[in-house]
């Protein structure tokens, strides 16, 4: 059982990520730019959860399940403050809101 997904679905979490770094570049000093670049940043970080958790193996076993979620879990983890680094480090250039 080889399911392969579609190519576009690996590109929506950078879409994502890529959207919410712009929004918090150019959108950053109103309220609602933080709230959609805030909202991105949790998207991208669900979508590579739940990317990850469908591309790894699916192995027999409660322990393999806990497993991959958990790396899943990690990376999906990783991925969010990685967006959030790079959408805040885009914020403080454009605004410089520290000094």
């Amino acid at each position: 059982m080889n399911h392969r997904l579609p190519y576009w679905t690996w590109m929506l979490p950078a879409t994502t990520a890529v959207s919410a770094v712009l929004a918090w570049t150019i959108w950053g000093g109103t309220q609602r730019g933080t709230w959609v670049g805030g909202l991105l940043i949790g998207a991208s970080a669900v979508l590579v959860y739940a990317l990850a958790l469908e591309a790894l193996p699916h192995e027999r076993g409660i322990l393999s399940a806990m497993q991959r979620g958990m790396f899943a879990a990690f990376l999906g983890i990783a991925a969010g403050a990685a967006t959030l680094l790079a959408a805040g480090l885009g914020y403080y250039l454009a605004f410089r809101p520290f000094g």
